[in-house]
């Protein structure tokens, strides 16, 4: 009879995953990372960030281009004291005539280092014996040099560039330790899925396995020990299954808040192929990771940016130079005429700052060795970084390992037991024994493929994938 039981019972010990039960929607790690990257609050902060970014290098592009401007206006003036004093330059014209008034209109094309007015004053009425006129006035500024070759506005869209430039890099980067973060939280949630189907199958045999001592025990066949033990192993799994389904939940949830869902969306997740290590050596995971991580690069941007800078603050010891010149044409309706053409040369010549100019170019280069200094030792950092999880990952590749074969040696030994009960040799302390030792065996091995798969994604994000 005690054989017979324990047979029965038997059958309903081995442990196999059945995957998650009962859930109304199953998505897969591809539709989580594509959800997170298109709705996701954290890639809309990404995206937003970055299209900032992309309107100030265009605005600056913009800057450095032409603008054209218009003017209209009405002049008035009136002259006081003696006449021959009361005449002056029209600052519309160009041209010398007599005190007027009269409607004036104008238009501007100016860019980083040309500027043209086209100015001009249509009717100005006659005035005394001035008959009326008009006048016509052109003005162009050219500098030739102001310290950097194509103008400091052209130094300005370069920063600018290169600061896109980071900012796309620092969005890529987002954007993968976004997916990293998906991907940690989706495997997560899987094994919290496995551990739950595994504890639940477990309490479900501890029951099964309670109720047949209680059977036996009735029978006194079993003893109170063994009802004891029974029913402990029972409740145990009974709180197993408790915290395996409480941290599915907590796994759900972080999920979901990545995924932009409500934090009660009740679904699970589709089983997944297990990353994959890309590499096949510390060394070669090493290379890959230099090559690929943004940071190094973000360096590199950084340091050409201050280059500019430092030769825009060198640029300032050098003189400057710009030319001007214009042509202005008056006439009077009566038929008179009269026509100014005027050219200019002025070179700005610094003489003395104080040492302002010394210094900042001195804190530039400092600046330029920092980031020297920053590369190498970032370097490093990631080389060891990567190299301890690329090592962490054959760690827990072997221990994965192991608890496969924990779980292959507790089967038979379990079958050993039912063996060794059926002759006689076996008491049912052994068979509860047996029965624990085989669903920790399980637990352990789901606990260790999870581990797996997350130092594996923890070597590829390091490695910038």
């Amino acid at each position: 009879m005690k054989t017979r039981v324990f047979a029965i019972a038997l059958f309903c010990l081995p442990i196999l995953y059945a995957g998650p039960q009962n859930q109304s929607t199953v998505v897969t790690l591809s539709q989580c990372i594509d959800t997170a990257l298109a709705s996701g609050a954290d890639a809309k902060i990404i995206q937003e960030s970055l299209q900032i970014s992309r309107e100030l290098y265009s605005a600056s592009e913009a800057a450095d281009s032409f603008s054209l401007t218009g003017a209209l206006g009405y002049g008035a003036s009136y002259g006081l004291g003696d006449p021959g004093l009361q005449t002056v330059k029209s600052t519309a014209s160009g041209v010398t005539s007599s005190i007027t008034q009269g409607p004036q209109a104008g238009v501007s094309l100016a860019g980083p280092l040309t500027s043209m007015s086209l100015l001009a004053s249509p009717y100005n009425p006659s005035t005394g014996s001035a008959a009326a006129s008009s006048a016509l006035g052109l003005l162009v500024n050219q500098t030739i040099w102001d310290g950097y070759v194509g103008g400091k506005a052209k130094a300005v869209v370069q920063k600018s560039f290169l600061s896109l430039q980071v900012k796309e890099l620092s969005a890529e980067s987002a954007r993968a330790s976004l997916a990293y973060r998906i991907k940690q939280a989706y495997y997560t949630m899987l094994g919290a899925q496995r551990n739950l189907s595994v504890k639940q199958q477990v309490l479900d045999q501890q029951n099964a396995l309670l109720n047949q001592i209680k059977a036996v025990y009735a029978l006194q066949q079993a003893s109170a020990v063994d009802l004891k033990t029974a029913q402990i192993n029972a409740r145990s799994a009974e709180i197993d299954v408790q915290s395996a389904r409480h941290d599915l939940g907590i796994a759900r949830i972080r999920l979901a808040n990545l995924l932009g869902w409500p934090r009660d969306k009740e679904f699970s997740v589709a089983e997944a192929d297990d990353p994959t290590v890309p590499v096949g050596s510390a060394e070669e995971a090493v290379s890959q990771g230099l090559s690929r991580r943004p940071e190094l690069k973000e360096i590199e941007l950084n340091k050409q940016s201050y280059a500019i800078d430092l030769t825009l603050l060198r640029g300032q010891a050098w003189p400057t130079a710009s030319v001007s010149g214009g042509v202005s044409w008056a006439f009077d309706w009566q038929g008179a005429n009269a026509a100014i053409a005027s050219l200019g040369l002025k070179i700005g010549l610094p003489i003395y700052d104080a040492g302002d100019l010394a210094h900042q170019i001195e804190a530039d280069v400092l600046q330029n060795d920092v980031y020297a200094l920053q590369s190498a030792q970032l370097r490093e950092t990631i080389a060891t970084d990567i190299q301890e999880a690329y090592e962490m990952v054959q760690i827990q590749m072997g221990k994965l390992e192991v608890a496969r074969l924990s779980v292959e040696k507790f089967d038979l030994q379990f079958k050993l037991v039912q063996t060794k009960l059926e002759h006689g040799t076996a008491t049912n302390q052994d068979v509860l024994n047996a029965s624990v030792d085989s669903a920790n065996a399980q637990s352990e091995m789901s606990k260790a493929q999870r581990d797996a798969q997350l130092a594996v994604l923890q070597l590829q994000s390091l490695m910038g994938y």
